[in-house]
């Protein structure tokens, strides 16, 4: 129970700070994605008028412009799947502290707490032939992806 709380605490100070583990990652790889889409639109904007000046030909412009505007989609592409990735991992940190919060604000001793966890969050628990364990969850293994988001890349 004292490691589930503590990481609680660890997990609220990763929401509250947005600095550590996978989020902090993510929001340097987003802040990288959003430079390279505003830098591809610089070069579109300064293409046009390079090929006005007549630095390019018609088929040089044409290929650029092609060509800016795939790494301007790209960029655009790689950019929404990081946000959605950073809420999703914002959701999922929720949802674990909620709850926490719903164990941890029961007037409860560790026992019944720990009962309760267990009712609530594990379907079934299989044990092989060679004692191998295999725990089947209700729903899903939201430690595993707070640990996921908390670790480093």
């Amino acid at each position: 129970m004292k490691n589930f709380l503590d990481r609680k605490q660890v997990v609220k100070h990763l929401k509250n700070s947005k600095n550590g583990g996978r989020y902090k990652v993510i929001s340097r790889e987003i802040s990288i994605a959003e430079e390279t889409v505003r830098k591809v639109q610089n070069r579109l904007e300064n293409l046009y008028s390079d090929f006005v000046a007549e630095f390019f030909s018609q088929e040089e412009y044409l290929e650029l412009k092609e060509h800016y505007i795939d790494e301007e989609q790209t960029a655009k592409n790689k950019l929404s799947a990081l946000n959605l990735e950073l809420r999703r991992m914002e959701e999922t940190i929720d949802r674990f502290l909620e709850w926490c919060d719903l164990f941890s604000e029961n007037d409860m001793d560790n026992s019944e707490c720990e009962k309760a966890m267990i009712e609530a969050l594990i379907e079934r628990i299989e044990i092989g032939d060679h004692y191998e364990v295999a725990i089947r969850f209700t729903c899903s293994d939201i430690f595993e992806e707070i640990n996921r988001i908390m670790e480093e890349k």
